[in-house]
């Protein structure tokens, strides 16, 4: 019977820090802790998580919701200005985007 040997070990480190790690990052910049990456190692537990991160509201984009909702609009609109609807942010009247939110114009 063999055993596993120091290669062997040096690979699953190797494909398990491949996998966390980057899923730390995404976790975390999603809003969400970063040890959840961790559930990734779990052979069905993982599937559940990229659902779970897949179809969830993430806490970052509740939180820039509610900050758009309470911001003011920075400048009255001039004759050749209007007001994105989605912002609030004046622009002027041959944008094509919102230069802020990238709303569409039109």
């Amino acid at each position: 019977m063999t055993s596993i040997g120091v290669p062997e070990i040096l690979v699953i480190v190797i494909v398990a820090g491949c996998m966390v790690l980057p899923l730390w990052r995404i976790c975390t910049k999603m809003g969400y802790p970063g040890f959840l990456s961790l559930a990734a190692l779990m052979p069905v537990v993982n599937l559940g998580l990229y659902l779970f991160l897949a179809f969830s509201d993430w806490p970052v984009l509740k939180e820039l919701a509610a900050l758009r909702q309470t911001q003011i609009p920075n400048a009255m609109p001039s004759s050749s200005t209007h007001i994105c609807t989605r912002c609030g942010t004046a622009i002027p009247d041959d944008s094509a985007f919102c230069s802020r939110c990238g709303l569409a114009q039109r």
